[in-house]
């Protein structure tokens, strides 16, 4: 039996003007998910492993709960990749920062 986790999934914006819109989670190049989120700049996303993405402003405040299409999200025992990409507006000079967890190990990553 394959031992599965959930995937707990921190994005920010980083940057000083432009927008961040339709982050794209793709894993292994076999499941791509979307989440049609505006970041700002300094906003950021939370995933936690279950039927809801969280977005929150510049100050940590939560400002919407978008559903989630898949109840969970799981990885699977052994390497994989996941790969993040997102629409930019233009003149934008933000950049997505963030992590993603799984039982014991955080994996930083600065796309």
């Amino acid at each position: 039996m394959t031992e599965e986790q959930p995937l707990y999934l921190v994005l920010g914006a980083v940057g000083e003007s432009g927008t961040i819109n339709r982050l794209s989670i793709d894993f292994n190049g076999y499941e791509t998910y979307v989440i049609n989120a505006e970041l700002k700049p300094n906003w950021g996303i939370t995933y936690r492993g279950d039927d809801t993405v969280l977005v929150y402003d510049e100050v940590g405040r939560l400002e919407s709960k978008i559903p989630f299409k898949k109840d969970k999200l799981t990885l699977s025992q052994g390497p994989g990749n996941i790969r993040i990409s997102a629409e930019f507006s233009a003149q934008s000079d933000m950049k997505l920062e963030g992590y993603v967890r799984l039982k014991g190990k955080t994996e930083l990553f600065n796309p």
